[in-house]
């Protein structure tokens, strides 16, 4: 008896043992939110579909994305919580080892376990170490930079992130993630080849980069349509976290003085009159200069464009963007001065000019007052003698 109580005792051990150690369910809510650092909701942008897109504005701008996480139980003992990002599977423990690494932290220190919780992730944290090798990725959480948006990374990048429950030996987790495309860079720069001038109007004309992933083209001209800032200067500001090229965080032109906290830095704007001295440089991406943007993009296979509402007489600097399906809008093409700019004028057409010349209004003409009534009669009656041989045939 005693043995098999030592058994017993031996096995009910083993058994709760067993049911201590193991590990709880974790479970995401599939809809993820997007929010800027100040708790408003940016604009919905273009994406492919059923695809959880994260683009260059979301980075620049430092977008946090909030997950809703369930546990079936809290056991703080055994397990702790760890946000991971990474293009592959983070739950091994070789994926959070150097020398093998494949994922990197997204957060500073362990997630507060609760039956419910909510957890937010930057996207810079998201995007910060893409196209690393191995042996290059950090383990320990660092803030990311605005930099890391700039990095030249091309194409869209898979990035899963991982929520784990890491045994406290800190081997194999389990948990669950969810998964991101991140672009950040936009369609190659067009080529303006020429810009044609009209009544407050410029007819603009470019030749698209191969791209299959363009949806669209955005135009540009400096000064812009909408004056910005009081001395014609536009200014990118780095308030709390973003960096606007040219607007504040609710996408208005910044006016002098600047929101409160927002370190500005001027970029020169021409005011007209001088071709070539523009904020429009190229490789600056198009999604900075949202500022001098004319309006909604084009279609993707336009290929030139009027922008209207423009003051006669003034010179302009223009530029196009193309737009990618994840609403990232690429560089912008290159100035080549004088092909790039243009001033829009009135168009004298014949009866401007008839009238300017002395012509009465109307539908008929006044020979006798004409100068050249003479050779004009003489053009009548030919074309009438011509207009008779013809009939006789």
């Amino acid at each position: 008896m005693r043995l098999s109580l030592v058994i017993g005792g031996a096995v009910a051990s083993l058994a709760l043992s067993a049911t201590a150690f193991a590990a709880p369910t974790l479970t995401l809510t599939p809809t993820i939110q997007r929010f800027y650092q100040d708790g408003t909701v940016p604009a919905q942008h273009g994406m492919p579909a059923s695809t959880q897109g994260l683009n260059f504005d979301d980075c620049n701008n430092n977008v946090k994305i909030r997950f809703t996480l369930s546990m079936s139980t809290v056991d703080t003992s055994n397990y702790s919580l760890q946000a991971w990002a990474g293009p592959s599977d983070c739950a091994p423990v070789a994926a959070r080892t150097a020398s093998t690494a494949a994922c990197w932290p997204v957060l500073a220190g362990n997630v507060a376990q609760a039956s419910t919780t909510t957890v937010d992730v930057n996207v810079r944290d998201i995007a910060a170490q893409i196209g690393r090798t191995t042996t290059s990725i950090a383990l320990s959480y660092s803030p990311a930079s605005a930099s890391v948006c700039s990095s030249g990374v091309s194409g869209a990048n898979q990035i899963n992130v991982y929520f784990l429950l890491v045994p406290s030996a800190n081997g194999d987790a389990t948990g669950a993630n969810s998964p991101f495309k991140i672009k950040l860079t936009g369609p190659p720069a067009p080529t303006v080849t020429s810009v044609g001038s009209g009544d407050g109007l410029l007819n603009v004309n470019w030749k698209a980069a191969t791209d299959s992933d363009t949806q669209g083209f955005y135009l540009f001209t400096d000064p812009p349509l909408t004056p910005i800032s009081d001395a014609g200067a536009v200014t990118v500001c780095t308030d709390a976290g973003f960096s606007d090229g040219g607007v504040d965080d609710g996408g208005n032109p910044i006016n002098i003085p600047n929101d409160a906290s927002c370190s500005s830095t001027p970029i020169s704007v021409a005011d007209g009159g001088v071709c070539g001295t523009s904020a429009l440089q190229a490789g600056v991406a198009g999604s900075l200069l949202k500022a001098f943007s004319t309006g909604t993009p084009t279609g993707n296979t336009s290929s030139s464009v009027s922008v209207t509402g423009l003051t006669n007489g003034l010179t302009y600097n223009v530029a196009v963007a193309a737009i990618d399906s994840y609403g990232n809008i690429g560089p912008i093409s290159a100035p080549t001065s004088p092909t790039t700019c243009g001033s829009p004028a009135p168009i004298d057409d014949f009866w401007k000019i008839y009238r300017k010349d002395g012509g009465g209004a109307g539908g008929s003409c006044d020979i006798s007052q004409t100068e050249g009534a003479p050779l004009f009669g003489l053009a009548l009656l030919g074309l009438g003698a011509a207009w008779i041989k013809r009939r006789r045939k």
